[in-house]
Formats: structure tokens, sequence, C-alpha cells
């Protein structure tokens, strides 16, 4: 096929580590990326060792381009649709981070487009090809252990991964979708997986019990437990202290508890 190129729409940590993984790859090439701040994509450029490449004026216009054979979506989540959707129209194979939209209709919309393009596609569910989770799925399938009743499972994150997301966009439902699609949309497509089914019941219940200013000096005496170099983005300018998760304005849960059963009957 020659040169593989591509474009970056929403040039934030995640995806960034993403290519990281095609710096070494010849027939791999970054043309450009697009994203609201210009500073993100030098970042990209500058941090994974690109030099320069092309920053593009829209989304639109990097779709457009036909130097373009891929666009790697990372921007929020409530634009992937109209970003996949605008790949898509101009005839490039597409890769979007999770999860795929925050709506069943908006997941729907980018199926049907997705079958009219004739493209590839694909979403970034990375645990899918993990070596765990594909034994796992492996001696599920075998029946070495019978028939499968009930599926427990529990998700927790480290302090400074909570106080990340409490620090960014994800903060903000209205982009992010609830917590339990932008955190645990893994966890859910593994349980799908696992159980060959989907949920036709579900109840949920959850609320933001920690990351409230009440708690604000939990951080001021717990800093290197709240603050982690490695996450990459920049943080709102919000109240008394940017870098405090405790103070900013959010609109997420920080904890959730959910019951499922699904269409062969298993119960999660």
């Amino acid at each position: 096929m020659g040169t593989i190129k591509f474009g970056v729409i929403g040039c934030g940590g995640r995806i960034s580590d993403l290519i990281d993984q095609f710096k070494d790859k010849e027939d791999v090439q970054l043309v450009g990326g697009w994203d609201p701040s210009t500073i993100n994509i030098q970042h990209m450029f500058d941090k994974r060792n690109y030099g320069k490449g092309k920053i593009y004026s829209s989304y639109q216009e990097l779709a457009r381009d036909p130097e373009l054979d891929w666009v790697l979506i990372g921007s929020p989540n409530v634009f992937h649709k109209e970003h996949i959707l605008a790949a898509f129209e101009n005839g490039k194979h597409v890769f979007s981070e999770k999860p795929l939209a925050m709506t069943i209709s908006d997941c729907l919309e980018i199926s049907k487009a997705h079958k009219k393009s004739g493209k590839l596609f694909a979403t970034g569910f990375t645990l899918s090809y993990a070596t765990i989770c594909r034994k796992t799925k492996e001696i599920l399938t075998s029946g070495k252990l019978g028939k499968v009743i009930s599926i427990n499972a529990c998700e927790n994150i480290r302090p400074d991964h909570g106080s990340f997301i409490m620090k960014n966009w994800r903060r903000k439902r209205e982009l992010a979708g609830p917590h339990i699609l932008e955190k645990c949309v893994h966890d859910l497509d593994l349980i799908n997986w696992f159980t060959d089914s989907v949920p036709r019941k579900i109840a949920a219940f959850g609320g933001n019990d920690m990351f409230i200013p009440e708690n604000k000096d939990v951080y001021h005496k717990n800093k290197e437990l709240f603050d982690c170099a490695d996450w990459y983005f920049v943080a709102d300018k919000y109240s008394e202290d940017a870098q405090n998760a405790f103070l900013s304005e959010k609109t997420i849960e920080d904890n959730i508890v959910s019951i499922m059963e699904f269409y062969n009957g298993i119960r999660v």
C-alpha cells in the first residue's frame, strides 16, 4: 500500500500515546492535526518527536485532505459522532477513542455511516486485545467452568486518576456523559463480550461524595497522592487552585453502583 498517512482530530494525551506506537514505523506517517488548542497540537508533535506537521484550521479541513488515508479521533466524547461522520463522508478510514458516542441513537447513526462508507473502523477498546482478557474469554467459551450465572465487577481507581478526571473536561457530563460511560466503558465492553449478550434491564445509583469542596483539605494534606506528572492535560483555571480536584465545578459522579440483567439471563 505504500506509506499510510493519518491526521488527528483532538490532540490530547491519550491519542498522543497511541500515535507514539507508530513513530518508528517508516510506512506510517502523521501528517497533521486539529484541536481548538494549537498548543495541544504542537505538544503532540514535539512530545512524539514528529517535529513539524500541518495544523488544520478546522476538523472539516482535515477530513477533506486528500493526502490522508486515516483519521484518528481523540476529541471529547460529545464530539465523536460529528467527527467520525465527517471522516467517513470524505472517504477516510477511522479510529475513534472510546466511548463511541454518548447515546444509542448516535451509535446507530455512526454504524450506518460506517457501513455506507465501506471503510475500516475501530474504537479504542484496548482490553479486548489484552492477553488476560482473551484467555478469560477462551476459558468461558470452552465451558470448563460450566454455565455463567452471574458476574461481579468492580473498578477502583487511584486518587491521582480520580483527581485527573475531576480536573479536566471529563468532569462535565455534557462533554463526557456519565462517569460510568467515560470510565467504565472498557468494563462494560468486556462484560458484553464475556456474556455474548447485552443488558435488557439496568438500574444504577451514584453520586459525587468525595470530590466536593468540604474535602478540599484532603488534597493539601496528600498532594503526592492526588498529583501525578504522568497525566498530561491542560487544567482549567477554576477558583482557588486549578490542581485541587475537590474545588472544580463538576456534573459527573465519583461513585456508581449498578445492577444489570442480560438477555441470556446472566446478572451482573
